[in-house]
């Protein structure tokens, strides 16, 4: 009699049991190659340390045009975004760290976790151009990360890091977007302006210096090519950054779409969106490869 009961009962969480390794086994097999792609893609073209050089580089490529009265206040900027520069790429790693482990969860891999960047970012709290809400959405995508990694997360977990995710990596990319078009474009239309007056000036100083008021024509077509020279350089800049900008927005919108469809991340619609926005980031990268 006892042998019945507990053959019955095992004969009742046989179905169960079978059901829910088949679920794993098809969660397994399920082809995610589009997020694996997405991923690889987000990752190479979001150029953002070239746009941190250049913003650190901006005190010493204009210290040489300003008077000396303004050089210690270049130095102090200089000393400035050194100590923001660990901070800023910090920032943007966590971001590409983040994109990285969707890659390998979609491939069933292991994440991986970096627990200096979450310091890193921390050292800019005080900066006036990058937002604490900024910083604070970096830190829970590490605490993401490091939970994904400790845990052994595989791609059965993958809809659940898109699910707790997807608020502050918003937040992240809207954060990072605003400090490449508030901080590093700011920066350059300074610089631009410097441009234009060191020109100007330069102008009028040599006319004072001639008797009949005017400077010679290979002087001033020296001082054309300097001034179009250094413009073309900023400008080429400023299309970095709008690149990077129009990148972030289109990873953005994928992750969104992937949490929209968090559910069912096998979709043929997901697929066809996830495409599209790897395209157009191309795209924008090529633009940009030329400068």
């Amino acid at each position: 009699m006892r042998f019945s009961i507990k053959n019955e009962s095992l004969k009742k969480s046989c179905p169960i049991l079978f059901f829910s390794i088949l679920l794993l086994f098809l969660s397994s097999c399920t082809n995610l190659a589009h997020i694996k792609q997405f991923s690889e893609t987000s990752t190479e073209t979001a150029t953002f340390e070239q746009l941190v050089e250049d913003y650190v580089g901006y005190p010493d490529r204009v210290i040489r045009l300003q008077p000396e009265s303004q050089k210690s206040a270049l130095e102090k900027t200089k000393q400035d975004r050194l100590d923001q520069k660990e901070g800023l790429n910090a920032l943007h790693q966590t971001m590409t760290n983040y994109m990285a482990a969707l890659g390998k969860l979609a491939e069933d891999n292991i994440v991986s976790y970096d627990a200096e960047l979450d310091s890193a970012a921390k050292t800019l709290r005080k900066s006036k151009f990058v937002k604490m809400e900024t910083v604070e959405a970096s830190g829970e995508i590490s605490k993401i990360l490091f939970k994904a990694f400790t845990d052994l997360w595989r791609k059965r977990q993958l809809s659940k890091i898109i699910d707790q995710s997807n608020s502050n990596f918003q937040t992240l990319i809207d954060g990072l977007k605003f400090i490449t078009e508030q901080g590093f474009l700011s920066s350059l239309d300074i610089e631009m302006a410097v441009v234009d007056k060191v020109f100007n000036n330069s102008k009028m100083d040599l006319k004072h210096r001639t008797k009949d008021k005017q400077i010679p024509p290979e002087i001033s077509l020296m001082l054309e090519e300097w001034k179009s020279e250094n413009q073309n350089s900023i400008e080429n800049k400023k299309k970095l950054i709008a690149s990077y900008a129009e990148v972030l927005d289109k990873i953005g919108e994928g992750h969104q779409s992937l949490y929209d469809n968090r559910n069912d991340l096998s979709k043929k619609k997901l697929i066809a969106e996830l495409k599209k926005y790897g395209k157009d980031m191309v795209e924008i990268y090529k633009s940009i490869q030329n400068l």
